[in-house]
């Protein structure tokens, strides 16, 4: 950008002299240039996880804009979508990394969430704003231009957070501006006003993440909640929001006050109307219901839980989550054959998962099989010989089924 502005001389002259402040800074950072080299590199491994993932999220990506290419299926719907694009056998092969609630590309989300239409769009006002700016002769409007070429190019294998939406529209505000002095713009009392609303409004995403980082590391109970519940009264996203519920709960297995799974059912409840789909919110819901029946087995308590966690498998296939925690709740009411079976559709995605064969195994000598849940612990021997306390259930059930065969004799 400095090289094509009017003031090239000038403003390459400024970037010679920050180079030393950039080797400083080098010198300085030493291990933390090296670990983002050293992650640059691993864009180029495509064997990696991470990026098996963004690859199976760029073809499921033009997958769902072909079904939808004029105006694109709208926001926050691509987290459902690209379960339904990706084979079952990567997700099973991938794990978690395979639950994309975005591209990993910006330009790519705005495709599929808003099609052509909307693509064409963003790529014309991104030419009309670097345009307009490279042509002036104006230093911040250069330096707005800077600020928006480096949100486009740095989010092209990434997403954006709310901030840094906030501050390209701010950028291209400054680059559109018709003001001829920087004296102006405070002289009218309403544009005053307007001035310092449009400040405030524009600093509170940042706001939100600084309280909510600051919530989650803070270790006194009081705090924390002190920093969560200022951030989720801001403008908190929904990761935001799902992470001040699942504290919440981690509050309340500390304390045991179900005051606790109230604020997470509030929050949890709060996104879900915010977003009918997102299937984490429900299986949230069902945890919080779950925690409820443990305290004191009520029916109504039971039957919401166990409606939550179907919600929540129904919107996400793939949820591992909400496929676990609904079998637990049925092993924990005594319903083993129930439990079962959710293990058997969970592990048709999750063939290797060892937690899940376990208590399969588990929840099938407690229905009777003992010979069924022998073969599954087997199975997870071969898969994970050292998971915790396999040799001895395997060591019992083989007793058990000799004990009976000699009974049978």
């Amino acid at each position: 950008l400095a090289y094509f502005s009017p003031h090239r001389e000038k403003y390459l002259k400024i970037l010679f002299y920050c180079l030393p402040v950039f080797l400083i800074l080098f010198i300085a950072r030493y291990s933390f240039f090296l670990s983002v080299f050293n992650r640059f590199l691993s864009i180029f491994n495509l064997k990696e996880g991470d990026i098996v993932s963004r690859l199976q999220g760029y073809i499921a990506t033009f997958q769902i804009f072909k079904l939808h290419p004029l105006i694109g299926r709208g926001p926050e719907s691509f987290l459902l979508l690209f379960r339904r694009a990706v084979p079952a056998e990567f997700v099973g092969k991938i794990g978690p990394l395979a639950h994309a609630g975005y591209t990993h590309s910006y330009p790519l989300q705005i495709l599929v969430d808003f099609g052509i239409l909307g693509f064409g769009f963003y790529i014309f006002l991104l030419v009309a704003v670097l345009k307009r700016a490279l042509i002036s002769k104006d230093g911040m409007k250069i330096a707005a231009a800077a600020v928006i070429f480096a949100h486009f190019f740095t989010n092209l294998f990434a997403f954006p957070t709310v901030a840094e939406v906030f501050l390209f529209w701010f950028s291209a505000a400054v680059i559109f501006r018709k003001l001829h002095s920087s004296a102006h713009i405070c002289s009218n009392p309403a544009r005053k006003i307007l001035f310092f609303a449009s400040a405030v409004f524009f600093v509170l995403p940042a706001i939100t993440d600084f309280l909510f980082v600051a919530g989650m590391r803070a270790h006194s109970t009081k705090k924390s909640y002190g920093y969560l519940k200022t951030a989720a009264s801001l403008i908190p996203q929904d990761y935001h929001l799902m992470n001040i519920g699942r504290k919440y709960i981690e509050f309340f297995r500390v304390s045991d006050r179900d005051l606790w799974l109230k604020r997470a059912r509030t929050v949890f409840e709060r996104i879900a109307d915010r977003n009918g789909a997102n299937a984490l919110a429900f299986n949230g819901l069902g945890v919080v219901w779950k925690e409820f029946y443990e305290l004191n087995p009520a029916e109504k308590s039971f039957r919401e839980a166990e409606k939550n966690f179907m919600r929540a498998i129904e919107l996400d296939p793939f949820l591992r989550a909400g496929y676990l925690n609904l079998a637990l709740l049925y092993e924990k009411r005594g319903f083993f054959e129930n439990a079962a079976e959710i293990y058997k559709r969970a592990l048709k995605i999750y063939p290797k998962d060892a937690t899940m064969l376990f208590n399969f195994g588990v929840v099938s000598a407690n229905a009777g099989h003992i010979r069924h849940a022998l073969n599954i612990w087997k199975k997870l021997k071969k898969i994970k010989p050292d998971y915790p306390k396999l040799k001895k259930y395997i060591r019992e059930a083989e007793t058990i089924l000799k004990k009976k065969n000699k009974m049978v004799n």
